[in-house]
């Protein structure tokens, strides 16, 4: 039985990365009126027409409701067989899962039959990101007793929870410069438009970038600051890799969205960096969420 349900989780969250990435590509693509105004329908069709957009986004939408399926089979088989105490993280990940995947889902459907403004089309995609690690904290916290949970300390605790939050708030600027088409509001990394500073002369899609950008900034100081405080602390080798694994995967992040930048004018290798750059801060999403969890744990 646990071989069966580990399975259909690891299938589960190959769906959600999917979902995730695809969902970034209708954004990038410009193909969220793919299938006009109706929905589950295409144009009132059951398949889409033969254009690139049509497919973009009719192939969300089917991937999206496979994920859905498959967030409600597990959120069944928790409620069924996993309200012990010892699988007290993963029954939540799996409510988490289910609630955050099917409020994306309804956010995605509003968006293409009334029309929403770029601030709550971001939050779309916040909560994918959040369905997503949902999702694999429910893989991760399957077999509890494989998990190692050693001691943690309160200043950890707090100092995670509000990077964690910090890094939400990143990512939602990120996916407003994108809602807002703002991607070209700064040209030239790590200046904007020639200034180190904003000045008159910039836009409003010039700030948002900036934002964004400073944004990024200062969570790569706190994760280095999160570091350091793992050594004053002496808290186990686990938490201290674990801000390592964070610091390197923001850097790396941070770096891909320069390539954005540089690649300005380039469809497809534009395209390509982007989606790159989704990835890696899902990434980062999903170290962080488990780090806490595993913190939560602790206490």
């Amino acid at each position: 039985m646990k071989i069966t349900i580990k399975f259909w989780a690891w299938i589960n969250v190959i769906c959600m990365f999917i979902v995730v990435l695809m969902g970034a590509l209708v954004t990038k693509t410009g193909s969220g009126e793919g299938c006009g105004r109706s929905w589950p329908m295409c144009h009132g069709n059951l398949l889409p027409d033969h254009t690139i957009e049509s497919l973009i986004e009719y192939s969300h939408r089917m991937v999206s409701g496979v994920a859905g399926f498959l967030v409600l089979g597990i959120l069944i088989y928790a409620w069924r067989n996993m309200r012990q105490p010892a699988f007290t993280v993963a029954f939540w990940a799996a409510m988490s899962g289910f609630f955050f995947t099917m409020l994306q889902a309804f956010l995605g459907a509003m968006a293409v039959v009334w029309p929403q403004s770029p601030p709550i089309l971001a939050l779309h995609f916040g909560f994918s990101l959040m369905a997503l690690s949902s999702t694999v904290a429910f893989l991760v916290w399957l077999n509890p007793e494989k998990m190692s949970v050693p001691r943690s300390d309160r200043k950890m605790v707090g100092w995670m929870l509000s990077i964690w939050v910090f890094t939400y708030g990143v990512i939602y600027l990120g996916a407003l410069v994108r809602h807002t088409k703002s991607t070209g509001g700064c040209f030239g990394w790590p200046t904007c438009n020639g200034a180190w500073l904003p000045d008159e002369t910039w836009t409003t899609a010039a700030f948002t970038v900036f934002a964004h950008r400073l944004g990024a900034a200062w969570l790569f100081a706190f994760l280095i600051a999160l570091f350091f405080l793992t050594r004053k602390l002496n808290l186990s080798t686990m938490f201290r890799q674990a801000a390592v694994r964070m610091i390197l995967i923001c850097a790396i992040q941070i770096f891909s969205g320069a390539f954005i930048v540089w690649t300005l004018g380039n469809g497809p290798l534009q395209l390509l960096t982007s989606m790159a750059h989704i990835l890696f801060l899902s990434w980062l999403f999903i170290v962080m969420s488990n780090t806490i969890l595993r913190l939560l744990a602790s206490k």
